[in-house]
């Protein structure tokens, strides 16, 4: 009885919320509201997904609140069009299956929104219910050895580091600080919990930050060779980078990950591709690939980008860089966003 009303209640309250959102179309041309609705709308989103959280529901009904609520207080709704014409043209679906993959992008931000409440009660019993490996023992071998862990922006990165953590894997992982996060000033402190909570599963590991790149050298150096894992994203589009471009979803993506990947070859440690998303069953799913210690720089940053292209041409809802995409066909700058430059300084 409790679970109906609160979904009638829930459905009632969005309906209100959409209507609120067509009267207030017309003033989110205006660049400074733009912003300020950009903002109040993640703010919105973290506070609402707090509440679920806290609701006496079913894991499942709390993830189904979670979906509706990533398309409900979506920021990227001003941007919507630019994402349709993103997902037809570099997975050649029309229209409807384009809007399919928006509404599940959406919610995968819902998700994993919802998820920061959930950090605190990850453990082994909660990776034996609701993730999917495929190929395991690929996660023994950096138990074992270490190296670097390549992974993607998912709307999950924390959540796969949490899972690392848990399988016993001692993680050092990249991240840009809070301050520089976008729209810091609405969502600061829920993105301090993430950071804060996701960092207590790491095995004994914990965050490094671009912002003091002395530091981040120390420790990168410190993590391979006490044969620790460092866990990196890699698929930002940098449009000023001077690294040589690598083949994307049919266009030219340009990175800011050469310090990283020379500090790895020179260290010669084994790299690995780590994907996660979740398969809206209930379940996520991550996959994983090895390829040994890096010889080519350009080859191995290729693999990482190919391997990401075909798992995403299944699952197009795991990457949460589409927003970069634009930035990709048109070589402009876009000023609807702008993301934290990742390790650019050590790419001299």
């Amino acid at each position: 009885m409790i679970k109906r009303f609160i979904i009638i209640a829930f459905e009632i309250i969005s309906s209100i919320i959409k209507i609120f959102n067509k009267v207030l179309a017309p003033f989110k041309r205006n660049k400074f509201l733009k912003k300020l609705f950009w903002g109040i709308y993640l703010r919105l989103l973290f506070q609402i997904t707090h509440l679920v959280a806290l609701l006496p529901l079913g894991y499942h009904t709390q993830n189904r609140l979670a979906y509706k609520l990533g398309s409900l207080f979506s920021p990227w709704r001003q941007i919507r069009p630019i994402l349709l014409h993103c997902f037809q043209t570099a997975l050649g679906v029309n229209y409807s299956e384009a809007k399919h993959i928006l509404n599940q992008w959406e919610a995968s931000k819902g998700l994993a929104t919802l998820d920061i409440y959930r950090y605190a009660g990850m453990n082994k019993e909660w990776v034996k219910r609701f993730v999917e490996i495929d190929e395991p023992e690929i996660l023994d071998k950096i138990v074992k050895s270490g190296g670097l862990v390549l992974t993607y922006h998912t709307f999950h990165q924390h959540t796969l580091a949490i899972i690392l953590g848990l399988y016993g894997i001692k993680l050092t992982t990249v991240s840009a600080p809070v301050k520089n996060l976008p729209y810091s000033r609405y969502t600061g402190r829920y993105q301090h919990l993430r950071l804060t909570a996701s960092e207590k599963k790491f095995s004994g590991g914990h965050y490094i930050y671009t912002d003091n790149i002395r530091n981040m050298i120390k420790s990168v150096n410190a993590a391979f060779s006490k044969g620790d894992a460092l866990l990196v994203l890699s698929d930002t589009h940098h449009i000023d980078s001077t690294y040589s471009p690598m083949n994307f979803l049919g266009q030219s993506i340009k990175i800011n990950a050469a310090g990283i990947l020379r500090m790895t070859k020179s260290a010669e440690v084994p790299v690995y591709f780590a994907l996660i998303y979740p398969d809206f069953l209930g379940k996520y799913r991550i996959h994983l690939k090895s390829i040994g210690p890096l010889t080519d720089l350009k080859q191995g940053a290729q693999a990482y980008f190919s391997f990401f292209e075909k798992h995403l041409r299944k699952a197009p809802w795991a990457w949460q860089g589409w927003w970069w995409y634009p930035t990709m066909m048109n070589h402009q700058r876009l000023g609807w966003w702008s993301y934290p430059t990742m390790n650019n300084k050590l790419e001299k």
